[in-house]
């Protein structure tokens, strides 16, 4: 009789396929043919053998080797235990009919078990023996209801069948690496199964993890709770524990971070990776509680006065007094300015101005940082002291904490004296300032930086208004009547106890305004377009607050600004026309004056806001305008007529005259301030007024 081929399936197109065992997964590939020798074709055997070497099943890479190898009908199909009704339909490994012939098969990862099947082709007995090189207990398992015996198996199917399926069940104490078939019966030898149709039975199977505990929480201070802190007692070998949030376990349901969850309700189960497949799960349920620290600091320094320049050491403790682990705590000092840093040292973390970097704190931890400082003449001298961390803290009232140090200013003398500011020309119209009253103070006999002391006016101030700044000066507000004042100041050392007073004496006095007549017919204004006179107040006396107006108008919309400057409208009758304006002071003084205006049809003011100019002067150019102060009066082709220039400032100030212009006359006017000016060219009758630009 001819036995068993190690085989995962069988075909028969008569019969149903056997269904796999729970947690198996059933492989079909082709086979490869190689040469080899093999039994004479009448006993359904052909010349050439087939061995499939290599195979990978849910990632196990197997592969095939033994003894001999001939050609036979492997079943394609699930394995059926019913003998094998028709003709031979594949082709498997061989033990031969030698008592030592043998086929092993060899796995890339270590396994605990292994679904194998076999074909029996004569009907006599054939017993072989299956070993595994994992040291364990090998145990058998037959769900082809054929002989198994310890690690013995043996295969006799009746006539007229002589062959037929089998399965065998290989699994082991411990993990190994082969599975070898031995020929101990010394008939017809055993036809071995395609590896790419090996069955791994799920390791995990009716094992659902059990620990200790079925309840997690979070440890402080991390915010989420850990599943991977649990371990099950009763983990299969080769199996994985992993982590659900649903039950049955699944890929799609698998916790992506079992070390940082939430509260709620997850589920264990084991993961058999050869047989791909998942056990029974347990449910853990994780509570979150919120972590608190109470983080307090208290400031202390090592003396409650001190002389300014002399060392002070101010001592800083942080400590946690909260139910759970402070994280990330930070101590932020920023010394004031009464102090210079000497040095930071912390007993923990790093200090980098104004910030000491503690790190974490355990429940009932403190830490320290010792902080030596200077102590200057003037300052601020209470120095403040905040933490902070990263979790919640129900009580800041002691995060923040205060040591002052009273400093003793050596003893020093101020001595403040009268100042007389009478002869000050300070205009009860516009106000004013006065020098420093510091100038004659001073020290103990030395002058001094106003940053060394305060000062202010001492009541009742004469002045209403009046004002003194940090710098001793003393400003008189505009509007303040005229007459003789004294002010008294008092003055102070900063931080010390010695202070004076002294006295202001000011007069304050009404300036005189005048007004003087002016006569502009010397700068024709266009009929047409109109134009602007110089300042009116360019010959007058008057100080900042003086307001300047017209009284009377020849001319109906003719205004004048606080320049002192007339604007005539165009369309007005040509001939001379006078004009009344008067200087007001802030006290209600009025002086009056007249300006002469001369209104002539030949005189076109040209800018580009009027580019027309209807006399011969037309041609005329002066170039680059806007200029810095040089430009060109371009008088090209007028050679044969007389042309005189003059230029004047808004204020009606003759800055530039030539008589006789020739050709191209350059000017240089750049030592004047920016501005515009008034161009007058005349020749003859004729006469035209242009823009200047100065930049």
């Amino acid at each position: 009789m001819m036995c068993c081929s190690l085989v995962l399936t069988a075909q028969n197109g008569q019969r149903k396929a056997e269904k796999p065992l729970e947690g198996e997964i059933v492989f079909h590939a082709a086979s490869v043919i190689r040469p080899g020798s093999a039994p004479p074709p009448s006993q359904g055997y052909a010349a050439n053998a087939v061995l499939v070497p290599e195979c990978t099943v849910n990632g196990v890479t197997i592969t095939t080797s033994g003894s001999d190898a001939s050609v036979y009908i492997t079943p394609t199909a699930p394995v059926t235990c019913s003998p094998l009704a028709g003709g031979f339909t594949g082709t498997s490994p061989w033990t031969g009919w030698s008592s030592t012939g043998f086929v092993t098969y060899t796995f890339s990862t270590p396994i605990s078990s292994a679904r194998v099947s076999y074909s029996a082709v004569n009907g006599q007995d054939d017993v072989g023996t299956i070993n595994v090189n994992g040291g364990g207990i090998v145990s058998l398992s037959n769900p082809c209801d054929i002989n198994v015996s310890g690690n013995v198996v043996t295969c006799n199917f009746p006539t007229p069948y002589d062959f037929g399926d089998i399965a065998v069940t290989v699994s082991s104490t411990l993990p190994f690496t082969t599975i070898t078939l031995l020929n101990t019966g010394g008939n017809s030898g055993f036809v071995g199964g395609n590896p790419c149709n090996f069955q791994f039975p799920c390791s995990s199977n009716n094992v659902a993890p059990i620990f200790r505990s079925r309840t997690l929480t979070n440890v402080c201070p991390a915010t989420r709770a850990n599943l991977n802190s649990l371990f099950p007692g009763n983990q299969p070998a080769g199996t994985q524990l992993t982590w659900h949030a649903g039950t049955p376990a699944t890929l799609a349901n698998m916790v992506a971070n079992p070390s940082a969850v939430g509260g709620g309700t997850y589920y264990a189960s084991f993961y058999d990776p050869n047989g791909n497949c998942f056990g029974p799960t347990t449910a853990i349920n994780v509570t979150t509680t919120r972590c608190i620290s109470d983080l307090k600091i208290d400031k202390a320094v090592n003396v409650g006065s001190a002389t300014a320049g002399t060392n002070v050491i101010f001592t800083i403790t942080a400590a946690n007094g909260g139910s759970s682990p402070a994280t990330g705590v930070t101590v932020t000092d920023v010394l004031p300015s009464g102090y210079v840093l000497v040095s930071a040292t912390p007993t923990v973390g790093t200090w980098t101005a104004p910030y000491w970097n503690v790190g974490n704190l355990a429940v009932g931890a403190s830490e320290t940082l010792t902080i030596v400082a200077t102590v200057q003449l003037s300052g601020n001298y209470s120095n403040t002291a905040t933490i902070d961390g990263n979790q919640a803290d129900p009580d800041s009232s002691n995060n923040t904490s205060t040591a002052t140090v009273r400093v003793l200013i050596p003893f020093e003398r101020i001595d403040a004296v009268d100042d007389d500011f009478r002869r000050l020309r300070i205009n009860n119209c516009a106000g004013g300032t006065t020098p420093s009253v510091f100038s004659n103070d001073n020290i103990n006999g030395s002058s001094f930086l106003p940053s060394a002391v305060t000062v202010s006016l001492v009541a009742p101030v004469s002045i209403p208004g009046a004002t003194i700044d940090a710098n001793g000066v003393i400003t008189i507000p505009p509007g303040t009547a005229p007459g003789s004042y004294t002010l008294n100041y008092n003055v102070c050392i900063v931080g010390g106890f010695s202070c004076d007073t002294a006295s202001v004496f000011l007069n304050i006095g009404s300036i005189t305004i005048a007004a003087f007549n002016d006569d502009f017919q010397p700068f024709p204004i266009s009929s047409s377009v109109g134009g602007q006179t110089p300042s009116v107040m360019t010959n007058d006396t008057y100080y900042p607050g003086v307001t300047v107006s017209i009284a009377s108008s020849p001319i109906p919309g003719a205004t004048i600004d606080q320049a002192g400057i007339i604007t005539i409208p165009g369309g007005v009758a040509p001939g001379s026309y006078t004009f009344l304006y008067q200087l007001t002071d802030c006290r209600g003084n009025v002086v009056y004056a007249k300006a002469d205006v001369l209104i002539s049809r030949r005189v076109i003011i040209i800018d580009p806001d009027f580019p027309f100019d209807p006399i011969d002067l037309k041609q005329v150019t002066i170039y680059p305008n806007p200029s810095n102060g040089q430009f060109t009066i371009d008088v090209t082709g007028f050679e044969n007529k007389n042309i005189a220039v003059s230029i004047f400032s808004q204020m009606g100030r003759n800055v530039f005259e030539n008589s006789s212009l020739k050709n191209q006359e350059k000017v240089d006017l750049s030592n004047l301030p920016k501005g515009i000016y008034f161009v007058t060219l005349t020749s003859g009758a004729d006469a035209v007024q242009r823009k200047l630009v100065i930049e």
